[in-house]
């Protein structure tokens, strides 16, 4: 069986067990855990296909970039002198 699976059935026996003990306030943690992890992972997934319908995927967009789009040209950086302040 693999990891996750043994994860929600551990989390399924626990809200199983809350509710056959009437410990509501456990059940409804439990549920309220699950559903917000579900859900949580349903809007990232939203996020992802929403990005990358607006701005392609993500290789595609790495691959249009070369290293010159990453350099920095020595004559347009300038740097300042600073003096030291008096303690």
């Amino acid at each position: 069986m693999k990891k996750g699976n043994n994860v929600m059935s551990d989390t399924l026996r626990g809200f199983v067990d809350a509710l056959e003990a009437d410990d509501m306030v456990q059940a409804r943690d439990v549920f309220t855990s699950v559903l917000g992890d579900r859900l949580s992972t349903a809007l990232d997934d939203k996020k992802i296909e929403v990005a990358t319908t607006m701005y392609g995927d993500a290789d595609e967009i790495m691959s249009d970039l070369d290293d010159d789009d990453f350099a920095i040209d020595a004559d347009e950086v300038e740097i300042e002198e600073v003096e030291e302040e008096e303690i």
